[in-house]
């Protein structure tokens, strides 16, 4: 008599297999399904998914790492969907994952990553 082991049944290849999980696409996921959800308690603050998935798009978009990077970040972020919200209306979640994608692959390091990597290699040439 053979066993079946239940661990193995079900384990056939399909999409989810290939599918990218990371931490950046759970909270992008719960912030579009859950956006008014408490995501956080610290203390007295609560932070709903929302405001969750803002910020880290801000701390990557200026860059992880860096002093300044966050605010640089946050300062963008904030300016575009100021400017966007009244010429595009609804549209400017749209465009906003457009430009933060087209960041993350043009600037891997972040703005100010990207700023302070090409200083330090202008001040390399400089040197001989």
């Amino acid at each position: 008599m053979t066993r079946t082991n239940p661990f193995e049944l079900g384990l056939d290849k399909n999409e989810a297999n290939f599918a990218a999980l990371s931490p950046l696409s759970f909270i992008e996921r719960a912030a579009s399904v859950y956006p008014d959800r408490t995501a956080l308690i610290y203390g007295s603050l609560r932070q709903n998914w929302r405001d969750t998935y803002t910020r880290v798009l801000m701390t990557l978009l200026g860059g992880l790492g860096t002093l300044f990077g966050p605010a640089v970040g946050a300062f963008v972020i904030v300016t575009l969907e100021n400017e966007l919200a009244d010429k595009v209306g609804p549209w400017v979640t749209v465009i906003m994952g457009v430009i933060f994608v087209v960041c993350m692959l043009a600037f891997r390091r972040g703005l100010v990553g990207e700023l302070l990597a090409l200083r330090g290699n202008k001040a390399a040439q400089s040197d001989h």
